[in-house]
Protein backbone atom coordinates (compact mmCIF):
# COMPACT_ATOMS: atom_id res chain seq x y z
CA UNK A 1 0.00 0.00 0.00
CA UNK A 2 2.90 2.42 0.44
CA UNK A 3 4.88 1.57 -2.69
CA UNK A 4 3.87 4.80 -4.44
CA UNK A 5 4.54 7.03 -1.46
CA UNK A 6 7.67 9.07 -0.83
CA UNK A 7 9.78 8.04 2.22
CA UNK A 8 8.21 10.65 4.50
CA UNK A 9 4.69 9.52 3.69
CA UNK A 10 5.73 5.85 3.99
CA UNK A 11 6.90 6.57 7.55
CA UNK A 12 3.62 8.33 8.32
CA UNK A 13 1.68 5.40 6.89
CA UNK A 14 3.59 2.88 9.03
CA UNK A 15 3.14 5.09 12.11
CA UNK A 16 -0.60 5.23 11.44
CA UNK A 17 -0.80 1.43 11.07
CA UNK A 18 1.13 0.90 14.32
CA UNK A 19 -1.04 3.43 16.15
CA UNK A 20 -4.22 1.67 15.02
CA UNK A 21 -2.73 -1.72 15.90
CA UNK A 22 -1.94 -0.44 19.42
CA UNK A 23 -5.58 0.62 19.72
CA UNK A 24 -6.56 -3.03 19.20
CA UNK A 25 -7.45 -2.88 15.52
CA UNK A 26 -6.86 -5.86 13.24
CA UNK A 27 -5.26 -4.80 9.98
CA UNK A 28 -4.81 -6.95 6.90
CA UNK A 29 -1.77 -5.76 4.97
CA UNK A 30 -0.81 -7.12 1.56
CA UNK A 31 2.65 -6.05 0.50
CA UNK A 32 5.92 -7.14 -1.10
CA UNK A 33 7.81 -4.46 0.82
CA UNK A 34 9.24 -6.86 3.35
CA UNK A 35 10.61 -4.23 5.71
CA UNK A 36 7.10 -2.79 5.96
CA UNK A 37 5.58 -6.19 6.72
CA UNK A 38 8.33 -7.01 9.21
CA UNK A 39 7.93 -3.70 11.05
CA UNK A 40 4.16 -3.81 11.56
CA UNK A 41 2.86 -7.36 11.35
CA UNK A 42 2.53 -9.88 14.17
CA UNK A 43 1.32 -12.73 11.99
CA UNK A 44 2.40 -13.36 8.41
CA UNK A 45 1.05 -15.55 5.63
CA UNK A 46 2.84 -16.25 2.37
CA UNK A 47 0.67 -16.82 -0.68
CA UNK A 48 1.85 -18.66 -3.79
CA UNK A 49 -0.35 -19.59 -6.73
CA UNK A 50 -3.43 -18.39 -4.86
CA UNK A 51 -2.81 -20.62 -1.81
CA UNK A 52 -1.42 -19.88 1.62
CA UNK A 53 1.81 -21.88 1.69
CA UNK A 54 3.08 -20.72 5.08
CA UNK A 55 1.67 -18.85 8.03
CA UNK A 56 3.56 -17.98 11.17
CA UNK A 57 4.15 -15.41 13.88
CA UNK A 58 6.77 -12.85 12.88
CA UNK A 59 8.84 -13.64 15.98
CA UNK A 60 9.10 -17.29 14.87
CA UNK A 61 11.25 -16.23 11.92
CA UNK A 62 13.35 -13.85 14.00
CA UNK A 63 14.02 -16.51 16.62
CA UNK A 64 13.96 -19.74 14.61
CA UNK A 65 16.12 -22.54 15.92
CA UNK A 66 17.84 -23.65 12.69
CA UNK A 67 20.72 -21.26 12.01
CA UNK A 68 22.98 -20.83 8.99
CA UNK A 69 26.64 -19.99 9.46
CA UNK A 70 29.17 -18.92 6.81
CA UNK A 71 32.71 -20.25 7.12
CA UNK A 72 35.64 -19.03 5.02
CA UNK A 73 38.91 -20.89 4.56
CA UNK A 74 42.11 -19.49 3.04
CA UNK A 75 42.47 -22.17 0.35
CA UNK A 76 40.41 -24.77 -1.51
CA UNK A 77 42.10 -27.79 0.12
CA UNK A 78 41.35 -26.66 3.69
CA UNK A 79 37.80 -25.73 2.70
CA UNK A 80 37.14 -29.14 1.14
CA UNK A 81 38.63 -30.94 4.16
CA UNK A 82 36.43 -28.91 6.50
CA UNK A 83 33.30 -29.58 4.43
CA UNK A 84 33.97 -33.31 4.44
CA UNK A 85 34.66 -33.37 8.18
CA UNK A 86 31.42 -31.53 8.95
CA UNK A 87 29.37 -33.66 6.52
CA UNK A 88 30.79 -36.79 8.17
CA UNK A 89 29.49 -35.45 11.50
CA UNK A 90 26.00 -35.03 10.04
CA UNK A 91 25.91 -31.31 9.28
CA UNK A 92 24.11 -29.96 6.22
CA UNK A 93 26.51 -28.02 3.99
CA UNK A 94 25.85 -25.60 1.11
CA UNK A 95 28.52 -24.05 -1.08
CA UNK A 96 28.63 -20.32 -1.70
CA UNK A 97 27.93 -19.14 -5.22
CA UNK A 98 29.78 -15.88 -4.54
CA UNK A 99 33.02 -17.02 -2.92
CA UNK A 100 34.48 -20.45 -3.78
CA UNK A 101 36.33 -20.64 -0.45
CA UNK A 102 33.18 -20.01 1.63
CA UNK A 103 30.48 -22.49 2.53
CA UNK A 104 27.46 -22.58 4.81
CA UNK A 105 26.75 -25.03 7.59
CA UNK A 106 23.39 -25.41 9.30
CA UNK A 107 22.98 -26.11 12.99
CA UNK A 108 20.29 -25.93 15.62
CA UNK A 109 20.80 -22.92 17.87
CA UNK A 110 21.05 -25.16 20.93
CA UNK A 111 23.99 -27.02 19.28
CA UNK A 112 26.21 -23.99 18.56
CA UNK A 113 28.86 -25.02 21.10
CA UNK A 114 29.14 -28.46 19.50
CA UNK A 115 29.42 -26.88 16.05
CA UNK A 116 32.17 -24.56 17.24
CA UNK A 117 34.19 -27.53 18.50
CA UNK A 118 33.46 -29.57 15.34
CA UNK A 119 34.64 -26.92 12.86
CA UNK A 120 38.17 -27.78 11.71
CA UNK A 121 40.75 -25.13 12.54
CA UNK A 122 42.22 -22.78 9.99
CA UNK A 123 39.14 -20.81 8.96
CA UNK A 124 39.56 -17.08 8.45
CA UNK A 125 35.96 -15.96 8.95
CA UNK A 126 32.88 -17.28 10.73
CA UNK A 127 29.53 -15.47 10.79
CA UNK A 128 25.84 -16.15 11.21
CA UNK A 129 23.57 -15.39 8.27
CA UNK A 130 20.40 -13.82 9.60
CA UNK A 131 17.43 -14.97 7.56
CA UNK A 132 15.16 -12.13 6.58
CA UNK A 133 11.49 -12.28 5.71
CA UNK A 134 12.46 -11.75 2.08
CA UNK A 135 14.90 -14.70 2.21
CA UNK A 136 12.17 -16.93 3.62
CA UNK A 137 9.61 -15.70 1.08
CA UNK A 138 11.99 -16.31 -1.83
CA UNK A 139 12.57 -19.95 -0.86
CA UNK A 140 9.03 -20.65 -2.04
CA UNK A 141 9.87 -19.25 -5.46
CA UNK A 142 13.45 -20.56 -5.88
CA UNK A 143 12.71 -24.20 -5.16
CA UNK A 144 9.82 -26.59 -4.94
CA UNK A 145 9.47 -26.04 -1.20
CA UNK A 146 7.08 -28.12 0.82
CA UNK A 147 4.42 -26.08 2.54
CA UNK A 148 4.71 -25.49 6.27
CA UNK A 149 5.88 -23.12 8.92
CA UNK A 150 9.08 -21.91 10.48
CA UNK A 151 11.29 -24.51 12.09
Amino acid sequence: PSSGLDPTMQDRFISFILKEKNRGKTILLSSHIFSEVDSCCDRIAIIKDGRIVSRFHADDLRHKSLKQYHILYPDREKKEEAEKALKDKGYRIENSSLTPLRFSVFSEDRDINKLLTDIPRGFTDFSEKKETLEDYFMTFYKEDKSFGGIR
